[in-house]
């Protein structure tokens, strides 16, 4: 324990060190006219970097904030953003959340600017993970914000792995309104991919969201939807929603529990397993199952523009945006 506390004072020295010399940097005289702020800010990034060492978080996050100034001073923007983020991450060692998303946005902002839009998503999905256990709603939203930046540069990929982790936050906070809006993105990104076995499985989790927000009609027309693509009929996913919906249509909770517990729907993501362990049917409501699906859509179809009649007979868009 001494030794520790030793090294934890020195760690504190070295750091008001570098502060000394930060602030020397920082002063002009009859013969130096302009502050030094390059070496100030480096300077600052070790007095930073030693109030961390030393467990010191608060005295560690003005510190970076000085040194992103410095850095911004400088234009030296990846700098200042790597200055800024690791403020958000001190701010998280002393649980302010508002301040890591805070000091996170400026550096994703920074990132952006010096063309670094990869380093920017990056930023946002690790602060997401950071935030997902105590703050979920944060960490869905920033995960859009991520997917934002995806779509802005072209990186699909990337996008669409963020409104996946954006999707399974929303479910585990209940905003299925949410939830529904980020799984028709997804759903619409992985077409354009052309990636049919993963709109497969963005079909499983829109159907289990409706059926969470008891919207049987909405969770009918997903299912027909999906049904008009090229491979999707016949196959596991196929078979086991076509079963849930007969259960909904029949009143059936045994035959919906005996759905839930197919293996499918077992080895889902665990926010989705634990949906389907809350799905129930309405009392006095059941699913109006339409007599043929929609016509071949198909992958690169107008699925989005799919039209079907209604029990009225009037026409109505629905589909997976």
């Amino acid at each position: 324990m001494a030794g520790t506390n030793k090294l934890t004072e020195k760690k504190r020295q070295d750091a008001i060190e570098h502060l000394r010399s930060a602030e020397k940097c920082l002063k002009t005289s009859f013969l130096k006219w302009k502050p030094d702020h390059d070496g100030a800010a480096d300077e600052f990034d070790k007095a930073a970097t030693c109030f961390k060492n030393a467990k010191l978080f608060g005295e560690s996050k003005q510190t970076a904030l000085r040194a992103a100034e410095s850095h911004e001073q400088c234009n030296s923007t990846f700098h200042a953003a790597k200055a800024y983020e690791q403020a958000a991450y001190m701010a998280k060692e002393m649980n302010d959340f508002d301040e890591l998303v805070k000091y996170i946005l400026k550096a994703t902002h920074l990132f952006q600017l010096n063309g670094n839009p990869d380093t920017a998503s990056t930023t946002l999905d690790r602060a997401a993970k950071t935030l997902e256990l105590n703050h979920p709603k944060r960490a869905a939203e920033l995960c859009e914000m991520a997917c934002e930046i995806g779509e802005d540069e072209d990186r699909c990929r990337q996008a669409v792995e963020s409104l996946g982790k954006a999707a399974r936050l929303y479910v585990r906070i209940k905003d299925f309104s949410k939830a529904v809006a980020t799984l028709e993105r997804q759903y619409t990104l992985y077409r354009d991919m052309e990636n049919q076995n993963l709109m497969f499985k963005v079909a499983v989790h829109l159907l289990l969201v409706h059926l969470a927000l008891n919207d049987t009609v909405a969770a009918e027309k997903s299912y027909s939807l999906s049904i008009g693509l090229t491979g999707f009929d016949g196959t596991d996913e196929a078979r086991a929603l076509n079963r849930m919906l007969e259960a909904y249509e029949q009143h059936d909770p045994e035959m919906l529990a005996k759905v839930v517990s197919m293996p499918l729907f077992k080895y889902l993501d665990n926010d989705y397993v634990k949906l389907c362990r809350t799905l129930s049917i309405p009392e006095n409501e059941g699913v109006v199952r339409r007599k043929s699906p929609v016509p071949e859509s198909g992958v690169g179809g107008s699925a989005d523009n799919t039209v079907c009649e209604d029990e009225e007979g009037e026409g109505e868009s629905y589909g997976l945006m």
